[in-house]
């Protein structure tokens, strides 16, 4: 099995400091970071909905998002 070199990955972080970003490291797994933390997310918001596309909206954006999800 391959492995990422460990000057790869501090080379990676420095890059991502750089340009302002939080870099984050995550094992081998189906999809990216993103896609395994948007369904949750995205999950979240639907079972809300009773509460008001706009209030779930404030909320979101409140805890440090970038944008609701409606």
């Amino acid at each position: 099995m391959q492995k990422t070199s460990s000057q790869a990955v501090v080379d990676l972080l420095d890059v991502g400091k750089k340009i302002k970003k939080t870099p984050l490291m995550v094992g081998n797994c189906t999809g990216f970071a993103v896609n395994n933390m948007f369904f949750p997310y995205s999950q979240a918001a639907i079972l809300l909905v009773e509460h008001g596309t706009n209030t779930i909206d404030k909320a979101v954006t409140k805890f440090g998002m970038p944008m609701g999800s409606f």
